[in-house]
């Protein structure tokens, strides 16, 4: 079947027998079937879902894809989303950065600093250091037991 009559499938069910379905279904398949769940039913079965389903589901998936499943991970998820992300550097630094660039100029107004005095240099040093730190490897280390 495809990953979206799957996804209807389960969106159809009783929230019981969905949760019984999705345990049978492959973890290498759960991830396109996520994709085409609606937000509420993905987010309760991705918090379902242990720590290394997670990654073999979210493992053959795009850069994209992944993106598209961020704001549906439980802050307690986050550091396998972040091990997911290593596979894909692109990805990985692009987040890095977009988070450095809301934060900086947030954090300068905040204390009552011109958001947009100094921010580029600051924005680059912070680019530049999370950069090397997500290449060098340590971060899945850290954030994940391997």
């Amino acid at each position: 079947m495809h990953p979206a009559d799957i996804a209807y499938l389960l969106e159809a069910l009783p929230q019981q027998q969905r949760f019984y379905v999705w345990d049978s279904i492959e973890v290498d398949k759960a991830g396109s079937i996520l994709l085409e769940l609606s937000d509420a039913i993905r987010a309760s079965l991705l918090s379902s879902m242990a720590p290394h389903e997670m990654v073999s589901a979210t493992e053959k998936l795009d850069s994209d894809e992944i993106a598209d499943l961020a704001p549906n991970l439980a802050r307690q998820r986050m550091a396998v989303f972040v091990y997911v992300v290593y596979k894909h550097f692109d990805l990985g630094l692009v987040m890095m950065a977009t988070i450095a660039g809301i934060a900086v100029p947030m954090i300068r107004n905040h204390v009552n600093l011109d958001p947009a005095m100094g921010t580029s240099v600051i924005l680059t040093f912070i680019a530049d250091n999370l950069g090397l730190f997500y290449l060098s490897g340590t971060r899945r280390c850290i954030f994940v037991n391997q």
